[in-house]
């Protein structure tokens, strides 16, 4: 009945996480690869810049990502809720069939 719905949603679950792991790791290596080089930074600000940017770029794409998430479970329950009362109007109630 949902298996389609759902499997959709999972899918899309699962390329939301690997996009998170991929963030994750780039931030990660950005970190390590730059650590050698702080020693011998000159300029502070342009590093500062550099960072600010690279931590709103992941703050905007976790946002985006946590919106479709929750874009993903409003659909869901409105379809449940939906699928729910349209079954219940066609299933004959007990006491109109006495």
């Amino acid at each position: 009945m949902y298996t389609t719905y759902f499997d959709e949603y999972q899918k899309q679950l699962s390329e939301w996480q690997k996009q998170f792991s991929d963030w994750q790791k780039k931030f990660l290596d950005t970190c390590l690869e730059n650590l050698p080089n702080m020693q011998r930074e000159e300029n502070l600000s342009e590093a500062f810049n550099k960072s600010l940017d690279f931590q709103e770029e992941i703050v905007k794409s976790f946002l985006e990502a946590q919106e479709k998430n929750n874009r993903m479970m409003l659909d869901a329950q409105k379809k449940f809720w939906e699928d729910y009362f349209e079954r219940m109007r066609k299933k004959p109630t007990a006491t109109a069939s006495s």
